[in-house]
């Protein structure tokens, strides 16, 4: 992939990656922010906005970033709410994130590609991308879990 074709696509993932946010901030009004994440990763992020907004309903919560950072999902939330129930869906979401390609939405792993920490499926994994041994340092709910 050329330089051009290469900065054409970047562009076509913001845009896409905008369209989606704005849909679901629509949906979910707590959602205060745009998703800084590939289109991969819809899925997890989706079903984490459908299982909080029942248990976030009426309170001043608000998700102020959702975003992917050395590999992982992370996202940062505020408000007056059950933070353990938060937490726990927030956990599974990046859970799901952890196994997901963050392009295509299939089964991925985490490698380092290019020296960039991400969740690819093989396809997607640049000619030398190196599987990252043993488990990550990961956040789940906020916290490293090892």
């Amino acid at each position: 992939m050329d330089e051009r074709e290469r900065r054409t696509a970047a562009e076509n993932a913001a845009k896409s990656m905008r369209d989606r946010s704005a849909k679901a901030r629509e949906r979910h009004p707590f959602l205060r922010c745009s998703f800084e994440c590939a289109d991969g990763w819809s899925g997890p992020v989706e079903a984490m906005l459908a299982e909080l907004a029942p248990v976030v309903a009426g309170t001043d919560f608000a998700i102020v970033q959702v975003k992917e950072k050395f590999g992982g999902l992370r996202v940062y939330w505020q408000g007056d709410v059950d933070a353990a129930a938060v937490r726990a869906i927030i956990g599974r979401a990046e859970e799901a994130a952890a196994r997901t390609c963050e392009v295509s939405g299939q089964a991925g792993r985490l490698v380092n590609n290019g020296g960039w920490y991400r969740v690819l499926a093989p396809e997607h994994m640049e000619p030398g991308a190196k599987p990252v041994r043993g488990e990550a340092v990961r956040t789940v709910g906020g916290r490293a879990t090892g």
